[in-house]
């Protein structure tokens, strides 16, 4: 009977903590969707999504809005490349703060404006999206902070740029 109980423990303590295994393809291994809400003009309320792949593609991209004067000729997509020391360090990042133990909706209902962030990731084999409207939560902040780090200096702000002269072209800005 010992032998029993000892057997359906262990089963238990190292089934369940098996590693995170992430596609080294060109495919998603995570996803940092953020933006704005609140009292603004609607072309300043676009939404950014870090996406960094397996094969160490990076992107910045913002989803074809024409009420935004986002058109398929926008410069809606920036292309990178990332380190393998980056991408592993992230990945160990995600399986040591345990990402898919934490509670999909953050959301703040407490604050009516301000912004919000998902990060989902993806694993070859289960996938899963956290986040939410002004979410407050120790480790969705140091995942999007580190996130934000990989992208190389001046992208983000090449790419916001990038779309203001775009929507400025389409008569939206002055």
């Amino acid at each position: 009977m010992r032998k029993l109980f000892v057997g359906i423990l262990a089963v238990f303590l190292f089934g369940c903590s098996h590693a995170l295994t992430f596609s080294e393809e060109d495919e998603p291994f995570i996803e940092y969707e953020y933006g704005d809400y609140g009292p603004d003009l609607i072309y300043n309320l676009y939404s950014r999504k870090i996406i960094f792949y397996g094969s160490g593609k990076g992107e910045i991209t913002t989803p074809i809005n024409e009420e935004m004067g986002i058109d398929e000729n926008a410069p809606h997509t920036v292309e990178f490349e990332l380190e393998d020391e980056e991408i592993k360090a992230l990945q160990s990042e995600l399986e040591k703060n345990k990402f898919f133990s934490l509670p999909e909706d953050l959301t703040d209902l407490s604050v009516m404006d301000g912004g919000y962030k998902y990060i989902t990731v993806h694993t070859t084999d289960k996938s899963k999206k956290v986040g939410g409207g002004n979410p407050d939560n120790e480790t969705l902040d140091a995942l999007a902070a580190q996130i934000k780090e990989m992208v190389p200096r001046g992208t983000i702000r090449s790419f916001n740029e990038g779309i203001e002269e775009y929507q400025r072209k389409q008569g939206l800005r002055d």
